[in-house]
């Protein structure tokens, strides 16, 4: 699995900066960061669904791909446990006019759970793969955006996400 990971990485950071290179004349930069809520179907100790915030920031390397990554921390109902999930994604963007942004998502995530009771305490991390897709619509000030994505490994989960993004 960590060869895979690593081939993986490779490859995104070989793609990246070719298409880096080639999009420097005729791409203007843009750089977005957001907040929105997430919903994940396998949080906590036992597994359940459970309600994030999160914290994102994007950086739009040609008309059609952009990169960056999204904090998630998972508002937790069972005593004494705390998770957050870290995904470093691609976008492809298959419609980028008018105000709306339609993309395919690829990407890596870093999940991390943390339990503590009486009897003491424990935490463990694990890796994924992350692909979906989302949606933004353009509002002049901001962007509202929709995301929905499927994570093999990590915690295994469905994650829906929304929210708003700022160009900065």
């Amino acid at each position: 699995m960590k060869k895979l990971l690593s081939l993986i990485i490779a490859f995104a950071f070989t793609l990246a900066i070719h298409t880096s290179t080639q999009a420097q004349v005729t791409v203007e930069e843009d750089i977005t960061g957001g907040i929105g809520l997430s919903f994940g179907t396998n949080i906590g100790v036992f597994g359940g669904s459970e309600p994030g915030i999160d914290i994102n920031g994007y950086y739009t390397i040609n008309d059609e791909i952009r990169a960056g990554g999204k904090l998630t921390y998972y508002l937790v109902s069972e005593d004494g446990v705390s998770a957050y999930e870290l995904n470093i994604d691609g976008h492809y963007m298959v419609k980028n006019e008018d105000d709306l942004i339609v993309y395919g998502l690829a990407g890596l995530s870093y999940a991390q759970i943390s339990y503590s009771s009486a009897w003491g305490s424990s935490s463990g991390g694990s890796t994924g793969l992350n692909v979906g897709g989302g949606a933004e619509y353009d509002l002049g000030d901001f962007r509202l955006y929709a995301e929905p994505k499927f994570t093999l490994g990590g915690f295994g989960q469905i994650q829906i996400s929304a929210g708003a993004r700022m160009r900065f």
